[in-house]
Order: C-alpha cells, then sequence, then structure tokens
C-alpha cells in the first residue's frame, strides 16, 4: 500500500501517442495502470483508492486532457477498489450534476464490489430541494470499481458458438432465475443460477424442444428501486442497469462480482458446447439512476449533458423509456460506451448476439428533447451496420419506445430483425378471442406488417414474451391481476386480447380446460408453422401460469418461474412434433405460394423448395368448420404425409394414393397442415 500512496501522490505524466488510452482501467504491462474516464465539463476529477473494507488509501487528481477525458496512472494492485469525486458546477436547469460528496464507478469497469443503497445518501440533490447539491457522503453505500487483474486480462476459453442461420432458428425467451428454480431435476445448489441455465436437466429440456437460441432477460448488473424495496420487492426481470460491463451478481452461486463473470462465462460455454446459441437481452435505452432523484452512481455524476438526453436547452433529463432517462446517442461518448460494452460480451463470452430493449431510442438523432427524431441511419445503429464484429452477431430490435413516432417496426432494415407485435394481436385476436373477422389482419401478420415494411425472413413472431400474459394466462385471465405488484392493478396493458373461456382462474371446469387447450395448440402451431423467426416464451410449453399477472416485473417467486412439476407430456408431444415438422419442412423452403381466395376465411400457404412442395398450412380464422380438396394442384400428396390438426391436437401419418382425391375438413379457428415425408433434405 505504500508504493500506491506515493506513486498516487503525483499522477504520472503520460504519453497519449505511445499508450494505448482505452477507456476505463489498462494494464501497462510494468506493474503500472492507466484509469481514463469521461467527465466533460468537470473541473476537477479525483481518483480515489480503496481497501476491500472500502476505506480510502489515497486519493489524487486526474489530468485533464482533450475532449472532456481525464487520465492517471498508479500501481495495478489486484483487487484494490476504486471510485472517482468529480468536483464542478452543480446547475441541474444547465444539465451540470457535479457533486464531490458522491462516488461514482467507473462506468467501463468489468468487476464491482459493494451494493447499492437508495434514499438521500446516494440522492445527487438534498432532501426536498433538487436545486441544491446533497452534502451526504455516499462512500460505503455505492459499489466502487474493481482492478482485476484476471478480468482486465479476458482469460476465459469458450468455443464459438454454432452459428444458426436465421431460417433455421428458434427463440427460446427465458429468466435465468426463473428457468431453474423450481426444477428438482437440477442440483439445489445451482438452481436460479446461471450454471442451472447450462446444467444438463435443462440443456436436454431445450435439445428435445428443437430450441437453437436461448434469449435471457437482462445478465449485466442492475438496480432495484426504493419504492420497490420499500413495499418488500425487487427488480425481477432486471430492465434497469446500472452497469454495461459487470455480470449480474444475483444469478450467480454466491453474491460477487468476479464467482458472476466464471459462471457466466461456464453457462455460455456449456450451451455452445450443446450447440445453442446465447443472446443477451440488453438494455441500452437507459439506467437505473433514474431521474433526478434516483441514484447517482456513475453517469449522472459524470456528465449527465453528455450522456442523457436533456430538456431542450439543458436541464433534466428527458424520459422516451418510461425510466426517468433516456440515454443520448447522438453523442460519441456514449456510443462508444455501448459499441465498447458488446464488444467486450462477444470478445470475452462470445455471446451470440444481442436482443435490444426499446430499440428505437438507440436511433434518436438529437441529445436535445426538441430533435429527437428516429433514423435507422443515425445514433447508434449506423456504428452496429457498419461494425465488422457486431455487424455479424444476431442483432434483434424491439422496435418501439415511449417517444414521438417511437413505433418503428419495420425500420430497422438489415442485419437487424424485428418483434413482430402485429403477429401477436392477430394470433391472439382469432385462436384466443376467436374473433371471425380477424383473418385479414392475421394473413397481414403473417406475411408483413400493416405498414408493409417488415420482410418474414427479418420477423421474430411471438404470442407471448416476458412483458405480459403467458400463453396459460392467456386462455385462463379476461382480465389482468396484478395486485402483487403494490400498484392496485393499475400497471400492466389492459388490451390483452385474452379469454377465459367462461372461468376466471386456471382450476376450471373439464370442458373449459379443453377449449383453453385448443387454444393453446391454435396459438402454438400458427407459431411454428408460420413463415419468420419464432420465439417461445419459457415455461409456455409446460403451461406456466403467473396468476394473471401480465407485468410480473417485480415478482421473485418460486411459482411464477417454469413449472417443471406441471408437465403435460400430450401436450409437451405436439409442440415437438411442431417445431420437428418445421425443421425438416418450412425452414428449408424457398418460396411461399399463397392460394387463399379473398375474402374467404381460410389462409392457405404453400412451402416449396425447388418448385417441389414441402408442406401445405391451411388457417381456418372463421366460425364454421371448412372443407377443402388440397390434392389438386400440388404434388405434395403423392404418397405418405404427415397430417397436423390443431384442433384434435394430433400428428400422423397419412397414405395418399396417387390418383384419389384428398378431402380435408377444419375446424372452427384451428390449423391443419400437412407435410411430404419423401422429401430428401
Amino acid at each position: 500500500m505504500a508504493a500506491i500512496l506515493g506513486e498516487l501522490a503525483t499522477v504520472f505524466s503520460i504519453n497519449e501517442d505511445s499508450i494505448d488510452l482505452s477507456p476505463g482501467v489498462t494494464l501497462l504491462g510494468n506493474g503500472q495502470m492507466t484509469v481514463r474516464i469521461f467527465a466533460g465539463g468537470a473541473e476537477r476529477v479525483e481518483l480515489c483508492l480503496f481497501t476491500r473494507e472500502h476505506r480510502l488509501i489515497a486519493s489524487s487528481d486526474l489530468k485533464e486532457t482533450i475532449g472532456g477525458w481525464w487520465v492517471g496512472s498508479c500501481s495495478a494492485e489486484d483487487r484494490i477498489r476504486y471510485g472517482f469525486r468529480v468536483h464542478g458546477r452543480y446547475d441541474p436547469a444547465g444539465g451540470k450534476f457535479f457533486n464531490p460528496n458522491k462516488v461514482l464507478f467507473d462506468p467501463y469497469a468489468k468487476v464491482l464490489d459493494g451494493t447499492l443503497t437508495y434514499g438521500d445518501v446516494t440522492r445527487v440533490h438534498s432532501p426536498f430541494d433538487y436545486g441544491a447539491p446533497s452534502e451526504i457522503d455516499s462512500l460505503g453505500n455505492v459499489p466502487l470499481g474493481v482492478v482485476d487483474i484476471r478480468a482486465l486480462a479476458s482469460t476465459y476459453e469458450i468455443c464459438d458458438g454454432p452459428k444458426i442461420p436465421w431460417r433455421d432458428t428458434l427463440v427460446y425467451e427465458v429468466h435465468v432465475k426463473g428457468a431453474t428454480v423450481s426444477n428438482h431435476r437440477v442440483p439445489p445448489s445451482i438452481r436460479g443460477t446461471y450454471l442451472g441455465v447450462a446444467s444438463k436437466p435443462f440443456v436436454d429440456h431445450l435439445l428435445s424442444l428443437g430450441v437453437t437460441t436461448v434469449e435471457l432477460l437482462p445478465t449485466l448488473y442492475f438496480a432495484d428501486s426504493e419504492a420497490l424495496l420499500h413495499n418488500g420487492l425487487t427488480n425481477y426481470w432486471g430492465y434497469s442497469p446500472l452497469s454495461f460491463f459487470a455480470i449480474e451478481p444475483r444469478y450467480a452461486t454466491e453474491y460477487d462480482f468476479s464467482r458472476a463473470r466464471d459462471e457466466f462465462a461456464e453457462m455460455v460455454e456449456g450451451l455452445h458446447q450443446a450447440g445453442i446459441e446465447v443472446v443477451c437481452d440488453i438494455v441500452y435505452n437507459h439506467t437505473g439512476e433514474g431521474n433526478v432523484s434516483g441514484p447517482t452512481t456513475s453517469l449522472r455524476g459524470l456528465s449527465a449533458a453528455e450522456y442523457y438526453v436533456l430538456e431542450e436547452g439543458g436541464g433534466y433529463q428527458v424520459d422516451l423509456t418510461g425510466t426517468g432517462n433516456t440515454l443520448n446517442f447522438a453523442s460519441p461518448v456514449t456510443t462508444a460506451l455501448v459499441i465498447d460494452s458488446m464488444r467486450s460480451l462477444v470478445k470475452e463470452f462470445k455471446v451470440d448476439g444481442f436482443r435490444f430493449d426499446l430499440a428505437t431510442t438507440l436511433g434518436r438523432s438529437s441529445g436535445r428533447q426538441g430533435g429527437h427524431s428516429f433514423s435507422r441511419a443515425s445514433g447508434l445503429l449506423s456504428v452496429l451496420r457498419s461494425d465488422p464484429t457486431l455487424s455479424r452477431v444476431k442483432l434483434i430490435a424491439e422496435p418501439w419506445d415511449l417517444g414521438y413516432d417511437g413505433y418503428q417496426v419495420g425500420s430497422f432494415g438489415e442485419p437487424f430483425v424485428e418483434w413482430n407485435d402485429t403477429f401477436r394481436d392477430g394470433a391472439r385476436r382469432v385462436f384466443v378471442q376467436r374473433d371471425q373477422y380477424a383473418a385479414g389482419g392475421l394473413k397481414a401478420s403473417i406475411s408483413k406488417v400493416s405498414s408493409d415494411r417488415l420482410e418474414i425472413s427479418r420477423s421474430v413472431n411471438f404470442v407471448t414474451c416476458h412483458d405480459g400474459f403467458t400463453m396459460m394466462d392467456l386462455v385462463s385471465y379476461s382480465t389482468k391481476h396484478n395486485e402483487s405488484n403494490g400498484e392496485d392493478n393499475r400497471d400492466g396493458n389492459d388490451n390483452n386480447f385474452s379469454n377465459n373461456f367462461g372461468f376466471e382462474g386456471i382450476h376450471a371446469a373439464v370442458q373449459i380446460r379443453e377449449e383453453r387447450d385448443r387454444a393453446r395448440r391454435g396459438l402454438f402451431s400458427h407459431l411454428i408453422l408460420s413463415p419468420g423467426i419464432p420465439m417461445i416464451l419459457g415455461g409456455d410449453e409446460f403451461g406456466r401460469s403467473q396468476g394473471g399477472n401480465n407485468n410480473a416485473y417485480n415478482q421473485d417467486r418460486k411459482d411464477f418461474g417454469i413449472g417443471w412439476s406441471a408437465y403435460d407430456d400430450k401436450f409437451m408431444t405436439y409442440v415437438r412434433a411442431l417445431i420437428s415438422l418445421r425443421k425438416e419442412s418450412i425452414a428449408n423452403a424457398d418460396s411461399i405460394v399463397d392460394n387463399s381466395i379473398d375474402g374467404d376465411s381460410l389462409i392457405n400457404y404453400e412451402y416449396r423448395r425447388d418448385g417441389r412442395a414441402l408442406a401445405t398450412v391451411i388457417w381456418n380464422c372463421g366460425d364454421a368448420s371448412k372443407s377443402l380438396n388440397i390434392s389438386k394442384g400440388s404434388d405434395l400428396f403423392q404418397s405418405e404425409v404427415t397430417v397436423v390438426d390443431s384442433y384434435r391436437g394430433s400428428v400422423e401419418a397419412v397414405v395418399v394414393a396417387p390418383e384419389a382425391t384428398y378431402e380435408v375438413d377444419i375446424a372452427p379457428f384451428s390449423i391443419y397442415a400437412a407435410f411430404a415425408t419423401d422429401v430428401e433434405h
């Protein structure tokens, strides 16, 4: 420690032309390290070194360089803690929140230490006075960066992912904890953890389904909130990031940031070894610092005017995300932070792609409220499109945010694929609400969205996701039941296109349960047999329920995770058969022939390859049965075919003589499909 005290007393002179001055901590190879931090507009930046108990060892001013960057150097002692105190004007109206009483962590730190306290101790302003800086020191109540030599060296040896083409991709969206927390086949010590996701029982289940790609809800370090903790709740989903580099430790076998990195890497390795890709649901549209009364842990205290979208002329942060702030992608500093974060995840952990929460924000073109229009050529999007590494991984956009003109489905273009919410709504109206007038909307959602901008090959089709009802709840509840969220059932979407089929709740009479199963089979059939990229919500294949809660963001409950004990062998067999047939036929098609008749309730698609039929899929969107002769004009029914009937829940082989006329009776609000079994793939 004596060496550190001496060497930190005077910041070394640094030749910026000869030393790699990447943001954050850089090891120099001679027992020293550089620290580089952006604090545009600051008057003074202190680098502070701390013991493991967060007691100050020494502090010294960094040197200001060009463009708002500050740099310094000292001995690189493994596991030492560090943070910053930033001095300057406290002027909220001008977008400046400098306050040296708040210890800030390095936004590039890969390892942190400590926990966050909420309330006045971490607020940047005085209690009840936004215009005055807080005089409460936050040391001991915020995480600090850790100089972790091993993490800085990026030593993980992880095999490359399987690189599944989009046409063969089946996405499985799942929460790390919810995936295995109640799976009694997984060892108790790793249930609900990263290691649980890579455990043999869970991986075997994914492989038995035919899943190619796991999409994990946020796994970077995220915040809870003062209000949630006051109500005895936590941020379960994790859409409130505090760091873009540190792996979330609550899913490790021990709450430790270094262990979280190791076990996250082990999870990716295990999934890759099984031939499964890993896509991270990533939140780059805002941070967990929230509005001005949220905790100031890093970006706001370093340079709010650079990192966040501010009101016209400066001032407080603009909220286009429903979280209290919006990241500013008109700023090259913010853009570089996110690009570096993504590169780190790809380079160090070999993740196979990203799903971008509220992705419209990433294409906002201005850091001021009055000019934050969306453009696919602006902000982060243009950088991603041209990046030689990141443009080649899977990029999935949630194509909307809460700002002006925020709904941008179909606007992102290659290499992005996009969530298709019209597919979701069309499926629900037909198979759940049994709306006979929804056929046109369903067909439009299958082929392309109403704006005619989203191509089939870039449409991520889903009927449920983490945000909303599970599939079982969709057919069991006509209204949401979010009372346990502590918001008097005001939160969550009121327009779900759901249907309880005559009884509100899961435990209904046999006849009602049969109708619900028909609806679920219709939804799954529609999802798997439609053109596009299917995404399953983890647990829907089991009939997972959240008791009618359609906004379970704060519900850290075992019974809301995947219910492994609710295994329905008949339903699971049906789902697996659908996925297998898709892989063998639909995924191999090079063209789709539309045999539908305008104005009819039947939608009739024929999948072909090299001119030969692979499958015929027929949707009956009407309220009456339909008979159809599908043998004429098709070479599909010349031998044995596999027939799927979502109404009866059957998958069976049928032999058709070449000269026979093949007629089918298709039940209302159901799907009938036939697959050739003699086509070489």
